[in-house]
């Protein structure tokens, strides 16, 4: 599995040929499955069988997701979606654009994450001690946050001293649940 932070909450999954891309800007990039963790009802166009939008569970190229909707983040027609994305054996939570700790519903859907990804930025998303508190409540081997504006404060927030890397590569074995390793990915904005 390998790991790869575009920037503003875009991440690329990739698992040997098969790989998966979250919340993209433009269609730049490519993949097998394109999952959006926010969606406005009134804009989305037509489905695709490789475009996940929507709270639900799907399979696509024997990649599971199950996706649930975070019911205090959406409003009116604008949807919120974390999910729990399954490759490699190895489960990724994604909570996406949320700024408030998720319900229960979304706990029990996304249940024992390897890898927890999620919004970190005080100001629009989630705080550096809520984050720890939901990163405690899923127990995952690995964190990574994602829009970060101020390293140092996450840094603190998850006792850490993890310096920036390229990508994340790992394999199964090498995830220990309940580990919360802090891994702050580079962005490769603009690629």
């Amino acid at each position: 599995m390998v790991i790869t932070n575009y920037g503003d909450g875009c991440f690329r999954l990739q698992s040997g040929e098969v790989s998966v891309l979250v919340d993209p800007e433009g269609n730049r990039l490519k993949a097998d499955l394109i999952i959006f963790t926010s969606t406005d009802l009134k804009d989305a166009p037509e489905g695709d069988a490789t475009i996940i939008r929507l709270p639900g569970e799907y399979e696509v190229d024997g990649i599971e997701v199950d996706g649930a909707q975070a019911m205090a983040d959406s409003s009116g027609n604008k949807i919120k979606t974390c999910y729990l994305i399954r490759m490699e054996d190895i489960k990724i939570a994604v909570l996406g654009q949320v700024s408030l700790e998720p319900s229960s519903d979304v706990y029990d859907r996304l249940e024992e994450p390897d890898i927890l990804i999620l919004p970190v930025d005080k100001q629009n998303y989630l705080s550096g001690d809520l984050a720890t508190k939901i990163a405690k409540q899923f127990d995952p081997a690995v964190v990574i946050p994602t829009f970060v504006k101020n390293e140092a404060e996450v840094k603190k927030a998850f006792e850490s001293k993890a310096e920036p890397i390229e990508k994340f590569v790992c394999k199964k074995k090498d995830l220990v649940a309940g580990k919360k390793e802090l891994v702050i990915l580079e962005s490769k904005r603009g690629v």
